[in-house]
């Protein structure tokens, strides 16, 4: 028993110091910095589409290395600054693209609270559905929320 414990602990280690190795902010690009247990974006640039639309032009995700494509994605999302009561509209909390396809799985909302998420790779609950494949993809996260300036991180992240 004590052995296993060992070995877990130093897997349990081993994916934590390297988790977000590869990982960076894609989109219209807020600073971001890693740890070894989170990616942190700080969005200052306002970017609005119009005087009468205040939701953002451009959105920011957090942008996995290439991967093959999980069956579930489990990760925590963390606002340490931001007005989460004024939402961007149309938002697509976490996409992948597939052979030139833009899938989102849009079952996410998030208010600023550390909140954590599963995401499941099942093709039905994406937009469109998923295709069955084993393709390598970037998986991207949304970090750009709100209307106006955010820091958000992204953290506890596992692919199965």
């Amino acid at each position: 028993m004590i052995l296993v414990c060992i070995i877990y602990s130093i897997f349990l280690c081993s994916v934590i110091a390297f988790k977000f190795d590869g990982w960076t902010v894609t989109g219209y690009k807020p600073s971001f910095y890693t740890t070894y247990t989170q990616i942190i974006g700080h969005d200052m640039l306002i970017d609005i589409k119009s005087v009468s639309n205040k939701s953002d032009k451009n959105r920011w995700y957090f942008r996995s290395p290439l991967v093959q494509m999980p069956q579930l994605l489990s990760y925590t999302l963390t606002a340490y600054a931001g007005r989460f009561n004024k939402l961007n509209d149309n938002l697509e909390p976490v996409c992948i693209y597939s052979r030139g396809v833009k899938h989102v799985f849009p079952h996410i909302k998030f208010n600023g609270s550390t909140t954590h998420y599963h995401v499941q790779f099942i093709h039905h609950l994406w937009t469109p559905p998923l295709p069955e494949s084993n393709e390598l993809i970037h998986i991207e996260i949304l970090g750009d929320w709100t209307q106006g300036n955010e820091t958000v991180s992204l953290s506890n992240n596992v692919m199965l």
